[in-house]
């Protein structure tokens, strides 16, 4: 899903990515760990690198749609609409 659509699914992946990392880093330490004499435990990546991946997120054109709107017989939302689209692109 995320290589077919990636404007649709990567901040969805991202957050989901962000959280696990976090959620891993509060666990505690396995028991082995706590025993060693000079425990150190690594991690992939840290919670701080996620920010460079949301800063292209936040970059990415998003297009809104109000549910509400009558764009069916709008000709200028019609308009409006296609520019918003062909500006992002």
């Amino acid at each position: 899903m995320l290589y077919n659509k990636p404007s649709r699914w990567s901040y969805t992946f991202q957050s989901y990515a962000c959280l696990s990392r976090v959620r891993s880093q509060l666990q505690s330490p396995s028991v082995k760990l706590q025993q060693s004499e000079n425990p150190v435990q690594f991690y992939e990546r840290s919670v701080y690198s996620d920010r460079l991946d949301f800063d292209y997120l936040n970059n990415l054109p998003v297009l809104i749609l109000d549910v509400d709107g009558d764009f069916k017989n709008d000709r200028i939302k019609q308009e409006a609409i296609i520019d918003m689209v062909n500006r992002s692109i």
